[in-house]
C-alpha cells in the first residue's frame, strides 16, 4: 500500500511541476496563440 502512495505522490508532483513549467515557458516566450491552459 505504501508503494502505491509513493507512486501517486511522485506522479502528482511531476504533473504539477510540468504544468507549472509549461505555463511559465509560454509566458516567458510571449506566446500569443491559444493553449489549453489559457484563460
Amino acid at each position: 500500500m505504501r508503494r502505491l502512495l509513493y507512486s501517486f505522490l511522485f506522479y502528482m508532483i511531476i504533473g504539477l511541476f510540468s504544468g507549472f513549467f509549461y505555463r511559465e515557458l509560454t509566458k516567458a516566450y510571449d506566446f500569443t496563440g491559444t493553449t489549453q491552459l489559457s484563460l
